[in-house]
């Protein structure tokens, strides 16, 4: 009742790279928000003064 090795082997590999890729996708996506929101926020104190 066991899979072959070759189609697990296929499997867990995609959960490990998925699992690695995501919290570099992730982080990328917050450090760019991150600048983008202190830029924007930069702007707006000027306006201001």
């Amino acid at each position: 009742m066991t899979m072959p090795m070759d189609d697990n082997a296929a499997f867990l590999w995609s959960i490990i790279s998925m699992g690695v890729a995501l919290p570099i996708v992730l982080g990328v996506y917050v450090t760019i928000r991150t600048r983008l929101n202190k830029a924007r926020l930069e702007r707006m104190r000027e306006g201001d003064n």
